[in-house]
């Protein structure tokens, strides 16, 4: 990635733990600060516009974080792509099936229900290293990148995950209707279909 922290002069970390940026949502992990951790993210992604995968979990929060993340992508010049409402390893294994920069994910797993996090995820699908993460940290000043990016919905993004990784984002198959309910919605259907 570019910008990146030289090996061993990891610079020290303030705002990333062990698992991403974590706190209380809407006080110390604000819409402002996740702006910031978008925009900067961008800024270190070696593409010129780079496409980075947004995620988020159920709670509460998670709208509000997903979309100041995706303005900060934005406005950092590359292209959030929202995937909904999907599992942590979902990100990891959307970014290397189709080639994104990036991925964040708003999630904070076993957390309490206020508190919510970002963390990053490489195109290699693995949680962005400390390097990176000072990177990342180092660049929240910055200010918006001359070009702006887009905000676009990865449409269907729980169905482009193979059936082992969906867990709880299974759909049941659909049930085939056989005799008259199957007649009647065939005489609804246009000629020929």
């Amino acid at each position: 990635m570019e910008g990146r922290v030289a090996e061993g002069g990891t610079a020290p970390r303030k705002l990333f733990g062990t698992d991403g940026v974590r706190g209380v949502a809407g006080e110390f992990l604000s819409a402002e600060l996740a702006t910031a951790l978008g925009r900067a993210a961008a800024g270190i992604a070696d593409a010129d516009a780079p496409q980075v995968l947004i995620v988020r979990d159920t709670r509460e929060s998670g709208e509000m974080l997903e979309a100041a993340l995706a303005a900060g992508v934005a406005s950092g010049g590359g292209h959030a792509l929202l995937g909904g409402v999907l599992p942590t390893p979902g990100a990891s294994l959307l970014v290397r099936r189709y080639g994104f920069d990036l991925a964040a994910v708003v999630s904070a797993s076993h957390n309490p229900y206020q508190d919510n996090g970002i963390k990053f995820f490489g195109p290699d699908g693995t949680k962005l290293g400390d390097a990176d993460e000072a990177e990342i940290e180092r660049r929240l000043g910055e200010p918006a990148a001359s070009r702006l990016g887009r905000v676009r919905e990865l449409h269907r993004g729980a169905r482009r995950l193979p059936a082992r990784a969906r867990g709880p984002f299974r759909r049941p198959a659909p049930r085939r209707r056989e005799g008259p309910a199957r007649l009647r919605e065939r005489r609804h259907l246009p000629r020929g279909a």
